[in-house]
């Protein structure tokens, strides 16, 4: 059995001020196992009582060269010391911009977004102004953003209520969802 003290106590607090104690409900493994985690290095992470893990989660996608990675922390403080956010375009951006586009065949120009939800909402946009079609497919059990477009089917969804491989059916993640919109997935 791993101790879980101090992440316990810690997580209490959180329940006491964040919605169910996590910014995510992808975070929540319930009253008495949501890890706290305190601190990471490479491929492995820390929590608050000293356990230690392996992350596989990689923070759902963006830590590909591990946690504190020194080449990543020497590159983001000489970026911050030229100021963090502008509301305008920069150098960097079109230079990565342009490194993107010289090696994705196929791709004429692109927009960065701030989080995965962005960029599908914005793909979904283009697509059904490119289209003229409302209606679109998602792959089912997977999560593809934050948005009410594709909060149907994700993981969390129950298996019984999904339908069959050949007539899926969108099953709405959460409340709040307007209802109208199952008719577009």
């Amino acid at each position: 059995m791993l101790k879980r003290d101090n992440a316990q106590s810690i997580f209490d607090r959180a329940m006491s001020v964040i919605a169910k104690g996590v910014s995510s409900n992808f975070r929540y493994w319930g009253p008495k196992s949501t890890p706290v985690i305190s601190h990471a290095k490479g491929a492995y992470i820390t929590d608050a009582d000293e356990n230690t893990f392996i992350d596989y989660r990689l923070g759902w996608g963006p830590i590909i060269l591990g946690h504190a990675d020194d080449r990543i922390n020497n590159a983001v403080s000489e970026a911050v010391k030229k100021g963090i956010t502008f509301a305008a375009t920069t150098e960097l951006e079109t230079e990565v911009a342009e490194k993107m586009v010289s090696m994705i065949p196929g791709m004429e120009m692109l927009r960065f977004t701030n989080t995965g939800t962005e960029a599908t909402m914005h793909a979904l946009r283009v697509a059904r102004g490119y289209t003229r079609r409302e209606k679109f497919i998602k792959f089912e059990g997977q999560y593809h953003g934050a948005h009410d477009y594709v909060l149907f089917s994700t993981a969390s969804s129950p298996l019984s209520g999904m339908g069959s491989r050949t007539a899926p059916i969108p099953v709405q993640v959460g409340s709040g969802i307007p209802n109208k919109i199952r008719d577009y997935v």
